[in-house]
Formats: structure tokens, sequence, C-alpha cells
């Protein structure tokens, strides 16, 4: 694959097709009619199959959106890619919540109370805040957070996971279990 410039600067920061553009890509490589956006080191093929399945979804207060499979299965890179997509919507990034519980940069939340804290120091008006929560799972009793937060309703609340001791049903029911 050479380096070139393979995406006009009015399509960067937009959905295409096939693909994300990013503002400042780190390289940029084409190859066989496909242009490949390397962002720190990872490939950001757009993931239509799934995207479309939850699209409908992203303003919805109500449900919480649980995207589970297993680790490197691309959970993330489906995060990333509807944190773009809300934010070509319209909202901005103030508005946005994204946490990742595999960086050290978080690893100050260790419960529900952090995590509940946390995000709502983070609210500074009425309207609905987005939250992504990524690799959930190290954050112990996080469905006591999940569920506040819900009950609020003003947070968007989007969820990873990828705990081999927890499956998707054992999620969704302890995410549930108060809501009914």
């Amino acid at each position: 694959m050479k380096q070139e410039s393979c995406v006009p600067s009015m399509y960067r920061n937009k959905v295409t097709k096939s693909m994300y553009y990013f503002d400042t890509p780190k390289k940029l490589y084409k190859h066989e009619n496909m242009c490949y956006i390397i962002l720190e080191g990872d490939i950001m093929l757009k993931r239509e199959k799934y995207l479309s399945q939850i699209r409908g979804f992203y303003h919805n207060k109500e449900l919480i959106k649980i995207i589970y499979g297993l680790r490197r299965s691309g959970k993330s890179v489906i995060l990333k890619q509807i944190i773009e997509e809300i934010k070509i919507s319209g909202i901005d990034d103030e508005h946005i919540i994204s946490l990742n519980f595999e960086s050290l940069k978080h690893s100050f939340i260790k419960n529900a109370i952090d995590l509940d804290n946390h995000i709502k120091s983070l609210v500074k008006d009425d309207k609905i805040y987005y939250v992504f929560l990524d690799e959930i799972q190290k954050v112990e009793d996080f469905e006591k957070a999940i569920n506040s937060l819900r009950v609020e309703n003003n947070f968007s609340i989007f969820v990873t996971g990828s705990n081999s001791r927890v499956t998707v049903m054992e999620l969704s029911t302890e995410l549930t279990r108060k809501i009914c």
C-alpha cells in the first residue's frame, strides 16, 4: 500500500458508504480502490452491518444499548463510529461522555458510586448526554450506576462488555432487573 492523500478535505469527518474519515488521520493509504485510515494503529472500516441495527436507537434515552462480544472483535470501533455519527448529526463534544475502562485514565473509577458521580460531574445542562462505557465489566456493580443514569432520563447510554464470566443475557438481566 502506498501512502497518499486519498481523502479530499471536503469529505473528511463525514460518513461515507464504506469508511469513516477523520479530520486528522495519522496516515492515509490507498489500495485497490479502498482508502484505509490508520488512526493510532487501527484501521477504521465502517461497520455498517452493526451500525444499521442500532442507528435508530441513538437518541432513545429509555433503552440501554449493549454491544457485547469477544475481546478484540470490534466493539470499541463500533462505539467510535457511533460517536462520529452522533457528532455529524449535530451533537457537540460537551454532550458526549466516553469512558474506556481499559485505559488507566479512568482507573480511579472502581465501582458504581464512582462511575455515577463522575458522569454526573460532567453534566452541565439539561440537554441529553450520550454516554459510552467501553469494557464496563471492569467496574464493580456497574449495573447500579447504569440504572441510576437511565432513571435520570437525560442520558442515552451505550455499553460494551467482553467478560467471559458474564454472558450477554446476564448483563441484560442485571441492567433490566431494576427497570421492570
